[in-house]
């Protein structure tokens, strides 16, 4: 059985970068399950008194990236879409998969990932070869990116695991 969080816990293990930031995360964490950006929360053990959320443990990876993007502005929609996409894609054999899981174990030094909208569409690409930002210039066009270090996030994330 996957272990359970409650939401400050929650956030702690996301890995804010100062404590500045964890009270806004916490708000977001309490919020992003009803905007479908977050996976919903599991019930709460039964129990008499206050009703908290608790998040699984499994899910923190996932939080770790959205709150980062958030910090930069993104809109809500774009969040959602994000968060689908990776949950969608981070599941099974695929070639994304695979990346996200060898970030995640520490198996790759940098995993890349960019976040863009092209003509109204959501897209993202990955460094699948862990060439580092050098996977991407042959395709940068005009349009503002959004570049995240998985595998940097994934490490901060493990380090706040073990405090």
């Amino acid at each position: 059985m996957a272990k359970l969080l409650y939401v400050a816990d929650f956030v702690d293990r996301c890995a804010p970068p100062t404590e500045d930031y964890k009270p806004t995360w916490i708000r977001r964490c309490q919020l992003w399950p009803d905007a479908g950006i977050l996976p919903t929360p599991t019930p709460q053990p039964n129990r008499s008194g206050r009703k908290r959320r608790v998040y699984r443990e499994d899910t923190v990876p996932l939080a770790a990236v959205l709150l980062r993007l958030s910090d930069l502005g993104i809109e809500t929609s774009f969040l959602k879409w994000i968060s689908t996409s990776l949950q969608n894609n981070t599941k099974g054999r695929g070639h994304f998969a695979i990346s996200w899981k060898a970030a995640l174990k520490e198996h790759r030094s940098t995993a890349y990932i960019s976040f863009y909208i092209h003509e109204g569409n959501y897209s993202y690409r990955y460094d699948e070869r862990e060439f580092g930002l050098t996977a991407f210039t042959s395709a940068f066009t005009d349009q503002p990116e959004i570049f995240l270090d998985l595998a940097a996030i994934f490490v901060e994330v493990r380090h706040a695991a073990e405090e």
